[in-house]
């Protein structure tokens, strides 16, 4: 009994780490695959299409006079938008975009829920001290005292190097200076 409780815990526990990701990421994908399928067989209302217009800088590009159906989806201001049409004219590209309110609405609540899952509703001043303590263990600049020169060293025994690559090894600093005191 007790190792049935445990691997039900554990399968719990598993599910909530992952499990709801997976889930939201499946119906998302659902959502698409159904939008998709009814803009294949025209099950869609003309007046909901938005128009896009991005001006394109491409040359000796062929107009085209008339929309042709096109698959692919874009994100603008939290809103999925699945493309329908598309049509190229002179110097632009014209879209005719379908909203995805399905699939917005499931990436809202995935976000809601790594938000949630992260505990990301923690104070700002707690968020402040754990930043300052992790800068404390991780430096923000690691110097670097050495520079490798097996470039240089290498290149004089190639037939194309010059008296310069002696030059640029010969000047070599082993330790960085001070820097200047400010007054």
């Amino acid at each position: 009994m007790r190792n049935f409780v445990a691997i039900l815990l554990l399968s719990i526990h598993l599910f909530t780490l992952a499990g709801y990701r997976l889930v939201l990421s499946y119906l998302e994908q659902k959502a698409d695959k159904t939008l998709v399928q009814k803009l294949d067989s025209n099950q869609y209302n003309d007046a909901d299409l938005v128009t896009i217009k991005i001006p394109l800088n491409m040359p000796y590009t062929n107009d085209k006079s008339e929309f042709e159906r096109c698959d692919g989806t874009i994100k603008i201001n939290g809103v999925f938008y699945n493309y329908v049409k598309r049509k190229l004219c002179n110097d632009t590209l014209i879209l005719q975009c379908i909203a995805n309110n399905e699939k917005s609405k499931l990436s809202d609540a995935k976000n809601v829920y790594a938000k949630i899952a992260g505990d990301a509703q923690t104070s700002s001043s707690h968020q402040q001290a754990m930043i300052s303590l992790l800068k404390l263990f991780f430096f923000e600049y690691n110097y670097k005292t050495g520079y490798d020169l097996s470039a240089c060293v290498s290149g004089l025994s190639h037939p194309y190097a010059t008296k310069s690559d002696d030059i640029l090894c010969s000047f070599y600093i082993a330790s960085p200076e001070k820097p200047p005191e400010i007054i």
